[in-house]
Parts: structure tokens; C-alpha cells; sequence
């Protein structure tokens, strides 16, 4: 499923640019990730913050299923941010430009076009924290990206209703989010929905006859900051 709310800051004829770039269309939807495919739409030629660099690069740095690596290949620049220091060094070591910070508390004292972090919220303590980090340093009608797991997915949904509990629960995450509650945590910030987009990397549960807010396994989002932060009572 697709949502596109017309308003100012990103045009349709802007957005139908960016999707029809041969460049993008080539190499990142023949990889069937559609998270990386609705990720890059937002990059080109545009100074980029990305959250959680580290994530996969260990696993998949020569590969278009790394995040980091496919905004380096649109973006006019990209600053990494991780808090995970040994990884941060190794990405460092390589040539990346990326710094050990908490995606919570840091300060660079600039401001992006486009701030990412792909599957980071379900893993932040105080979101709004970050959401306030981003504010203050993303430019007004600049756009913010994030990605988290997809709660009503079927086979979540499916091994709660059996056995009471959620299948394969990462350790390390501390929330779920549906497309309504990041709704509302970011117009609390000064941030309006953009587009909604559900995906899958796996070919078969693309093809699962079921609503895609049903079958995907991931929720991709995209923010447009509407105004500067109003001392609203978060």
C-alpha cells in the first residue's frame, strides 16, 4: 500500500523524477528489496544523515541490501551515525565517512536534506528524544525515512493467536509500531506522514494472498518536517 499526501515540500512531478531514474530502477529494484527501492527514492543528490549504518555492513557491505551503501551511491554526501564504536571503526578504516554517536542525544550543529534510520526506532529507549535530535537538524520541508518491522504481519499475528506470545522477538527491540502510532509520535514533533509503503525482501511472502498491510513484513515511512519545533508538551 501506497499513501502520498500532495503539500508543498515534495512534488509528484519532483517524486515521479527521482522513481523513473534509470540508475535506481536498475540496480536497486532488481534486488526485490522493497525497502531499499522506497529508501532511495528520497537520496538523490541530497545531503544525507543516515542512523544505524552499522547494521548490516559486516554482512552485506558489497551488497545493495545495505542501506548505507545504496544512499553513498545516490546522495551528493552522507554522514554515518551508529553507537557502536568497533563497528564505526571498521566502516572508518575503509573510507566511510561515519561517526560513534546515540542517535538520541547527538549534536553536529548543521542540518541534512534527508535524515534515514532504517529498522532503529524499535530499538530506541525514548524515541522522542531522537525525534528531537532530528528536528534540530533536519532543514524545514527536509524529509525523514525510517523503517520498522510490520506488527500485523500474518505470521506474527498468526503465532500470537496460537501460542499466546510473538515469534522471534529480537532481543534488543523494545517497541512495536503501527502506521498510526508513528503518525501521531511524529506530528508531536512538527512531522507530517508523506508516504506509507509495506514490503518484504522474500519473494514468497510477496505473493501471499492477503493486504499487504497484512502480509508485509516491514513498514517504511517517510516524514516531512512541516514546522520548527513549538515547545510542544511532549
Amino acid at each position: 500500500m501506497s499513501m502520498t499526501e500532495d503539500n508543498q515540500y515534495l512534488s509528484e512531478e519532483d517524486r515521479s523524477r527521482i522513481r523513473s531514474d534509470v540508475y535506481l530502477n536498475k540496480r536497486y529494484s532488481a534486488n526485490k528489496d522493497g525497502k531499499i527501492v522506497f529508501f532511495v527514492n528520497f537520496f538523490k543528490d541530497k545531503d544525507v544523515l543516515d542512523f544505524g549504518c552499522v547494521d548490516y555492513a559486516l554482512k552485506y557491505e558489497k551488497s545493495t541490501l545495505w542501506l548505507h551503501r545504496a544512499i553513498k551511491n545516490v546522495a551528493s554526501s552522507v554522514l554515518g551515525l551508529d553507537f557502536y564504536q568497533k563497528g564505526v571503526d571498521d566502516l572508518v578504516k575503509k573510507g566511510y565517512n561515519v561517526v560513534c554517536e546515540n542517535a538520541q542525544s547527538f549534536d553536529f550543529g548543521k542540518k541534512f536534506d534527508v535524515i534515514t534510520a532504517g529498522d532503529l526506532i524499535e530499538h530506541v529507549e525514548n524515541p522522542g528524544l531522537m525525534f528531537s535530535c532530528v528536528e534540530k537538524h533536519l532543514e524545514d520541508g527536509g524529509i525523514f525515512v525510517i523503517s520498522t518491522p510490520n506488527p500485523w504481519c500474518w505470521k506474527y499475528t498468526l503465532y500470537f493467536w496460537l501460542f499466546s506470545k510473538m515469534d522471534k522477538v529480537n532481543q534488543e527491540h523494545v517497541a512495536w509500531y503501527c502506521p498510526e502510532t508513528l503518525r501521531l509520535l511524529g506530528s508531536r514533533y512538527g512531522f507530517a506522514v508523506q508516504e506509507i509503503e509495506y514490503s518484504s525482501r522474500r519473494f514468497w511472502e510477496k505473493i501471499i494472498p492477503l493486504p499487504s498491510s497484512m502480509r508485509a513484513t516491514t513498514i517504511n515511512l517517510a516524514y516531512v518536517k512541516t514546522f520548527a519545533n513549538l515547545d510542544i508538551e511532549k
